[in-house]
């Protein structure tokens, strides 16, 4: 037993002298090596370690400092910062990274101050000078950048027309309805800006309108109102966006629906191609004359464009699903809840200088789950059938690009739409002159 007291002692008396060995100087070196190792969590252990144990100089400072930003704490980082720039030999470099720890906080007011101090106090030819006035150039150009894309942005366009069908008459000459032909004006206005950061990383928010006016039949003329706002973020290649919107729409001066919509849009980019996934849920909510419309609907898209030689293509598919209450009266039922399938796909070709055609087309099936009941006149006999439309669009338009932001364009448009009842079939055709500007 006294021989094995007899080691323990000698162990202490070896470990005690081997343990006041290490002095300030010894943790602070002991912190400039792990520095170098990169291991910035033991360097800050180190260096305040030799802080506690008496040193306390401005390289001290610096280095506890730098090992605060490299670790992530950019607060402390600057209080430290901060106290070596009341050294005058100290302030330049100390301004200059009181500037790269606000712009790693995100707020680039205080990093510019910060570099502008910087660029002030360091002499002409100091590589301190040279840094700040890079970072300066850098951030202004970004801030400048930003102010111009939160500027407002958007689209207005007018144009008169010509539809030869503004009612939407069957084309079948059982039903004795002739076609109403008409003059249109149609108006669009869209606006928008980003209340804070940009298309890569911003909230945005637009709105806008759009009104087509008859000149006789002015029971068929419409109109929307829309806003919304939307969060955007990107991802190297990957861009999304997330928001909200709502959509009022009007029959001639009346108030028919109000359509509050959760829009959600994933982009990938591959060279010059962009493909886009999108989704759009929204409810419907009609007034008294049109309760049968209220309901849910839900539009899911996905679609592909990019440069293919001199040309421009898209090419989409559409899903549209739709649960609305649907339209019950007096024995009688109409569906208006169909499931719709859309493929589309456009050209975009310049003929010549500030000329543009553009060919669109699209075909749509609807197919309406419920049967239709109706009641014949003739003998009262009860007519169950699930109604199924086929759609065919396409528009041929001609742009010239007059100045760098206004346009004129002619264009036609042709909608063919076949259903398996007479009175949901009919022809459509329309021409509109107009011009549209873009700010």
């Amino acid at each position: 037993m006294r021989i094995r007291k007899r080691h323990w002692l000698l162990l202490l008396i070896l470990l005690v002298p081997a343990m006041a060995a290490a002095t300030a100087p010894d943790w602070y070196q002991a912190g400039v090596d792990a520095f170098q190792e990169g291991k910035y969590k033991e360097a800050l252990t180190f260096f305040k370690r030799a802080q506690s144990e008496g040193i306390d100089t401005p390289n001290l400072r610096y280095n506890i400092g730098a090992a605060y930003y490299k670790t992530g704490q950019y607060e402390a980082a600057g209080k430290e910062f901060q106290k070596l720039a009341d050294y005058s030999e100290w302030r330049p470099l100390a301004l200059y990274n009181l500037g790269l720890t606000a712009e790693a906080r995100g707020d680039r007011k205080a990093a510019i101050n910060h570099y502008n101090g910087a660029f002030a106090a360091a002499g002409d030819t100091s590589r301190i000078r040279q840094r700040a006035a890079q970072k300066l150039q850098v951030l202004e150009q970004a801030a400048a950048d930003d102010a111009a894309v939160r500027d407002w942005y958007g689209l207005l366009s007018a144009s008169v027309g010509y539809d030869d069908n503004a009612v939407l008459a069957p084309d079948n000459s059982l039903n004795r309805i002739s076609k109403e032909s008409d003059v249109f004006t149609d108006l669009y206005g869209f606006g928008g800006r980003y209340l804070k950061g940009n298309y890569d990383d911003g909230v945005r928010i637009d709105a806008g309108v759009y009104a087509r006016l008859y000149a006789q039949e002015r029971e068929f003329s419409y109109g929307t109102l829309f806003t919304g706002i939307s969060k955007d973020n990107r991802y190297d290649a990957w861009r999304t966006r997330a928001g909200v919107a709502v959509n009022a729409d009007f029959v001639e001066d009346h108030f028919y629906a109000a359509t509050p919509a959760l829009q959600l849009l994933l982009d990938h980019y591959r060279k010059d191609f962009r493909l886009r996934l999108a989704n759009t849920f929204g409810w419907v909510e009609a007034d008294n004359t049109y309760t049968y419309l209220t309901g849910v609907r839900n539009r899911t898209t996905a679609e592909i464009n990019g440069p293919v030689s001199v040309l421009k293509l898209t090419t989409g598919y559409e899903f549209e699903y739709n649960n609305r209450r649907d339209l019950r009266m007096e024995g009688e039922f109409f569906s208006y809840s169909p499931l719709r399938h859309k493929i589309y796909a456009g050209i975009d070709y310049p003929v010549a200088k500030n000329w543009t055609v553009t060919l669109r087309g699209e075909f749509r099936r609807s197919m309406y789950p419920d049967a239709n009941v109706q009641i014949d006149p003739a003998d009262g006999q009860v007519i169950r059938i699930k109604r199924e439309d086929d759609r065919i669009a396409f528009s041929l338009r001609a742009e010239y690009q007059v100045t760098g932001t206004v346009d004129i364009f002619a264009q036609y448009d042709r909608t063919d739409n076949d259903s398996n009842l007479p009175a949901y079939t009919y022809t459509s055709n329309q021409i509109m002159l107009g011009c549209q500007k873009a700010f």
